[in-house]
């Protein structure tokens, strides 16, 4: 039986008592939940909108959970008929299938599903609890059209699955 007349332990104390199996003393815990932001600007160059190319979100080392991915439109999308789709180096369509790029504008900013809305949307499943081992990309999709403007901010909550597991 604990002695009850004893004192409480300190922050420091608790700080640095590890809180799994797999944390060191001081540490938050591997196994909390992190998140990643990334804002990405178009400018039709390669890796930023130009056709064929693909720009880099995450970086990813390691097996991860990804609680919840989604991205917005902060500055309104231009590129005539240029599409994009979003998920990982090869799995491109793992989260969101093609999109129009004149759809993510500002008035309807949430990028959750081929039509984009405003306002709120519910994740459909391939954007939430999803295991993957490899970056996050988003690639433009066109034969021909670039993405020549914009901005997509992309937020992600996730967990490492692996001990070194990290995201960029």
């Amino acid at each position: 039986m604990a002695d009850l007349r004893q004192a409480p332990p300190s922050l420091a104390d608790i700080w640095d008592r590890p809180l799994s199996n797999d944390t060191v003393a001081g540490t938050p815990g591997s196994g909390l939940p992190r998140v990643a932001n990334k804002t990405l600007t178009f400018t039709g160059a390669s890796t930023l909108g130009l056709h064929g190319t693909s720009s880099t979100i995450f970086t990813v080392t390691g097996l991860i959970l990804v609680e919840f991915i989604c991205a917005r439109a902060t500055t309104n999308l231009t590129g005539a008929t240029a599409t994009i789709t979003f998920g990982t180096t090869n799995k491109t369509t793992l989260f969101l299938g093609t999109t129009t790029v004149t759809n993510l504008v500002t008035t309807t900013e949430i990028w959750a599903n081929a039509t984009p809305v405003q306002g709120g949307v519910v994740l459909p499943s391939t954007m939430i609890n999803t295991v993957i081992d490899e970056n996050v990309i988003i690639p433009s999709t066109h034969v021909s059209a670039d993405v020549t403007a914009g901005v997509l901010e992309i937020d992600m909550i996730w967990r490492p699955l692996t001990r070194t597991a990290t995201v960029v």
